[in-house]
């Protein structure tokens, strides 16, 4: 006699549901009619479960977009915790409410298994902790991934000149310039308006940045000029300084740009716009400009981010010798 059905464990049905066709193809086969059966209500039971959670799954997951939107996350942060907490109930097979913390330390070995980075998987943990934490008021304690220290690429201002020689679209220059000049994200600059420019004080309003704030940031002679002479030749009217069709370029647009313009400046590095915001936090460094003064000017609410910009900033190795060197 077959055992009950009602013993089938909602833990990963996923993947169960998955392997349907094999057990599909076995039924099929099968000469015992208790077998088939018994295979038929697997499935039948499978499939019921599957769309238990994946209702609750969309019902909480709407409440953690809800909840995120009224404490003023981005929409870019909301569409990323979503994307995170609805990964883990479809890895899990379990709806919240049943979820516990060895769950979340396997889901988080399955992101080390499969090769993810660091920043992606401790992503991951802000936003499953958000939820169960924040949301659910579940005491699970779990710590974020040690980052590796990394050194980035940062542009040179040898690189920085060719890039800006060799490029030749107005806009993109504009775009380039500006990424290095200020130090703001890339999803910063394409939002960027052209009221929010004071050519007088040469400073400009970044408005709703990463954690919705507001910041100024110097912006600078050159830039001040390159910027009014662009729009004194754009023909089109836009609100946006970046426009495109009356609206702005996407990050995305952005992002090929930068890296469109590095290719042509036969630069090897692996640069993106955030490469200009190392190499700006750098050059200020270098520059002997007050730590405290960059931390303000690139948005972050800890000094210690601020650092992380800047370790490969220029060390004068004439100052010491080598220990080896030291020996009589």
């Amino acid at each position: 006699m077959c055992p009950s059905v009602k013993k089938i464990p909602i833990f990963e049905v996923i993947e169960a549901k998955n392997n349907c066709k094999i057990m599909d193809h076995w039924s099929q086969d099968s000469r015992s009619p208790d077998i088939y059966m018994y295979l038929n209500h697997i499935m039948a039971v499978i499939n019921m479960k599957i769309k238990k959670i994946e209702k609750f799954g969309n019902d909480s997951m709407e409440n953690l977009r809800l909840e995120l939107r009224l404490r003023g996350y981005s929409e870019k942060t909301r569409d990323a915790y979503v994307f995170y907490n609805r990964k883990f109930l479809r890895f899990i097979g379990k709806t919240p409410k049943y979820v516990r913390k060895s769950d979340i330390m396997r889901y988080i070995c399955y992101m080390l298994d499969r090769g993810l980075k660091k920043n992606s998987i401790n992503l991951a943990i802000s936003s499953l902790l958000f939820y169960y934490r924040e949301i659910l008021k579940r005491r699970f304690q779990i710590h974020r991934l040690k980052k590796s220290q990394r050194f980035y690429p940062v542009l040179t201002r040898k690189e920085l000149n060719r890039l800006f020689t060799t490029a030749k679209n107005k806009k993109h220059l504009l775009l380039l310039k500006f990424l290095y000049s200020t130090g703001v994200r890339i999803s910063e600059a394409v939002n960027i308006r052209i009221e929010d420019i004071d050519y007088e004080s040469e400073i400009i309003i970044v408005r709703s940045g990463k954690g919705n704030k507001d910041r100024i940031v110097k912006m600078g002679e050159r830039l001040s000029k390159a910027i009014q002479d662009y729009l004194h030749n754009r023909n089109i009217g836009s609100e946006y300084l970046f426009e495109k069709e009356g609206a702005h370029i996407a990050a995305r647009t952005g992002q090929a740009i930068v890296k469109n313009h590095a290719k042509i400046a036969g630069i090897v590095k692996n640069v993106t716009p955030h490469t200009f915001r190392r190499s700006y936090a750098t050059h200020l460094f270098e520059d002997k400009v007050d730590m405290e003064m960059i931390q303000k000017m690139m948005g972050h609410n800890n000094c210690s981010t601020t650092k992380g910009y800047i370790r490969t900033a220029k060390i004068d190795f004439n100052e010491f010798k080598a220990p080896l060197d030291s020996l009589a």
